[in-house]
């Protein structure tokens, strides 16, 4: 998904002793941007009295995170000039693993383990876990804080800077047999909300009676 959007600003100052006419300006962009819906690369910046300076800002659409720049030339009446900025485009991002047993016996706990990671050039922002325990299962314990409420497990993360981690854990139990899929998402502000499952096979316990009967010792004639 696209980082977003941003204002650029761009400004002409008329430095001489007279005015310039029809100064006009041409916008470049890397790769990694575009214009905003109904901009485009050339600005006109009108008249400039001796002394004036003329601004005009522009949207910038970014494609995708890391390093951009931007130039900026500028021709009319004397005037030739072009200037350049550089800045990084900052887009956070997270992924989520869950793992789990491939089967338990009917009453046993299933333990998750679940990593969050930030996977971005920023910080991802109010990071929130969230894990709906499937029909036919109970809650047991979860760590880190994991709050069970609403049928639901939830872990509020808070901001996790570039590159860093987070691991805990979940554990419920299956009161049916069949195969149960567990599945948590990851979701933060301006990220999309990424899920990850895992399936365990839960197995029939048999149930068995055992009974002795004695009876009576022959007896010798």
């Amino acid at each position: 998904e696209a980082p977003g959007s941003f204002p650029l600003g761009l400004a002409v100052t008329n430095t001489g002793s007279g005015t310039a006419h029809g100064v006009r300006g041409q916008v470049k962009l890397t790769p990694n941007l575009e214009f905003g819906q109904g901009e485009g690369a050339a600005i006109d910046f009108g008249e400039i009295p001796p002394g004036q300076r003329v601004e005009r800002q522009l949207l910038i659409q970014a494609k995708k995170g890391g390093p951009y720049s931007v130039s900026l030339s500028v021709s009319g009446d004397g005037v030739n000039t072009h200037c350049e900025v550089e800045g990084d485009v900052v887009q956070p991002g997270l992924s989520i693993t869950k793992t789990a047993p491939k089967a338990r016996h009917q009453g046993q706990p299933i333990e998750y383990r679940i990593v969050v990671r930030s996977t971005g050039s920023g910080t991802a922002k109010g990071v929130v876990v969230r894990d709906p325990l499937p029909r036919g299962t109970e809650f047991v314990s979860a760590t880190r804080g994991g709050a069970f409420t609403g049928g639901e497990v939830v872990w509020q993360l808070g901001d996790l800077p570039q590159g860093k981690q987070e691991e805990f854990g979940l554990v419920i139990r299956a009161t049916a047999e069949g195969t149960v899929k567990n599945c948590a998402t990851v979701e933060a502000a301006g990220i999309p909300p990424r899920e990850a499952c895992a399936e365990t096979e839960v197995l029939f316990v048999p149930a068995m009676h055992i009974s002795a009967l004695d009876t009576e010792d022959p007896v010798e004639v």
